[in-house]
């Protein structure tokens, strides 16, 4: 019966579009085992990375059936060394029913993951240098019945029982080590630090983070997720027209257009440090409901989006987006959140600077979980504004 599943093959040339595509199909009712490039075009900059996330999240929860992982790989550890050192890869091997080799033979999940595991333990050992490559840096949380480490993280302070987000000071002091790595050079230090300080994008990184902590865990009726995945991802990278082309597909919206005319309104290359933050749990809009006390979907996104709004108690919290869309806001980015059958994109640029219901649109499938991307450009002028 396996071999009889049709093939969805993700290459490493997607659009947001064509990942769409592919959400369309696995929502289908077709059955569908998935093959994964080793490596995505630029690392999967500007949100292609934790839309394929998104993809494999949505294609496991659809109807009930075994979810192959078909590689293109033989069954060594080091040819899944590519995989392993991204986090779409680790999200696929780690959370799929079975891995098969290229010749269609089954591969122990355990070996197929083995060169993930190494890049793990360094991350919980803060070797940051040595996790990954290429200017690009992830932290992967965990959860399957049969393993169950999301918060053996440095990004987590572990309690007996119970485990939170580290502070905004040790987490800030967590992204300079980071920083050091995944920026390199002192050119790109400084254009990092002329567009948006350390503390800045360690504040923006945090609440992001936070969210997936309060609101990506759990089913729709409050319940822990026995199986999850959630990621954040930094990377720095220099785009060029080319790879926008890409990015844009055959049916750009309108603000993919904004963004990349923006980018390249001076420049041939633009250098963009990219912010990803993924959760495969009920999706914010389920969970907000009750809270909002509205029906529509965009209305609520919109009151999520809000500050001060939040489905959980305590002063503090609701703060989260709206300091995210601030930050985003003030250094001319552009944000894109996807969740349920919502679909926000948002570029700021001249006086633009506040999310309104007609940025966000509904879209034809549902997809599990959330997912939020933030593209800032860093190139070498200090008026924010500017690419």
């Amino acid at each position: 019966m396996a071999n009889n599943l049709k093939t969805i093959s993700i290459s490493s040339n997607e659009s947001l579009q064509s990942i769409e595509d592919f959400i369309e199909k696995v929502s289908s009712g077709t059955q569908y085992k998935i093959r994964l490039p080793s490596r995505l075009n630029t690392r999967g900059a500007l949100g292609i990375e934790v839309a394929v996330i998104q993809l494999i999240g949505t294609w496991l929860k659809s109807s009930k059936y075994k979810k192959i992982l078909h590689s293109y790989q033989r069954p060594q550890p080091e040819d899944f060394k590519g995989l392993c050192s991204t986090i779409y890869g680790i999200a696929g091997l780690s959370l799929v029913d079975e891995v098969w080799d290229i010749e269609k033979s089954y591969v122990n999940k355990g070996l197929a993951l083995e060169e993930a595991k190494l890049s793990i333990e360094k991350l919980r050992n803060k070797k940051f240098e040595e996790s990954f490559t290429s200017r690009y840096f992830g932290i992967p949380c965990i959860k399957t019945p049969s393993y169950d480490r999301e918060f053996d993280m440095p990004v987590y302070n572990k309690k007996k029982g119970d485990a939170e987000v580290i502070e905004s000071g040790p987490f800030e002091s967590l992204l300079k080590g980071v920083l050091d790595y995944v920026i390199g050079g002192k050119s790109r230090v400084k254009r990092l630090n002329n567009r948006i300080g350390v503390g800045e994008l360690s504040e923006l990184l945090w609440e992001s983070f936070k969210n997936t902590h309060d609101h990506g865990r759990i089913e729709e009726n409050g319940n822990e997720l026995s199986s999850n995945f959630r990621g954040m991802i930094v990377q720095q990278q220099d785009l060029t027209s080319e790879y926008f082309d890409i990015w844009c597909g055959d049916k750009p919206t309108l603000k993919q257009k904004l963004f990349r005319e923006s980018c390249f309104s001076k420049n041939m290359k633009s250098h963009i440090l990219d912010i990803s933050v993924v959760d495969l749990g009920a999706g914010i809009i389920e969970l907000a409901k009750v809270k909002s006390r509205l029906e529509d979907s965009k209305e609520i996104l919109l009151w999520c989006l809000e500050d001060g709004k939040s489905r959980l108690s305590g002063s503090s919290r609701g703060e989260g987006f709206t300091k995210i869309l601030n930050k985003v806001a003030e250094n001319k980015g552009w944000i894109r959140i996807r969740t349920g059958n919502l679909l926000l994109e948002k570029t700021f640029h001249g006086t633009s600077q506040g999310i309104d219901i007609s940025d966000i649109v509904i879209v034809g499938n549902r997809v599990a979980g959330t997912s939020l991307h933030i593209s800032i450009p860093l190139n070498n002028n200090t008026n924010k504004g500017e690419c």
